[in-house]
């Protein structure tokens, strides 16, 4: 999961459909990375993975009402 969020945005010259997925990918990682960061970093405070945890809920909210799942 960290590939995913460590990814690097796309370059200016890339094709419209490689920055696509790369923005796709991009929010992906974000969700991982609010997800992941506040059981894996033991030096968060509470407010900080509480903080994480609410923006993935609603990343998760976002991509689930955008995408019509």
């Amino acid at each position: 999961m960290k590939e995913i969020w460590s990814l690097p945005p796309p370059a200016t010259t890339d094709k419209p459909s490689f920055v696509a997925a790369r923005n796709a990918l991009h929010m992906l990682g974000s969700l991982f990375q609010r997800l992941t960061l506040p059981f894996i970093q033991v030096t968060l405070s509470l407010h900080e993975q509480l903080a994480h945890l609410s923006t993935a809920t609603h990343l998760a909210t976002f991509l689930f009402m955008t995408n019509e799942a």
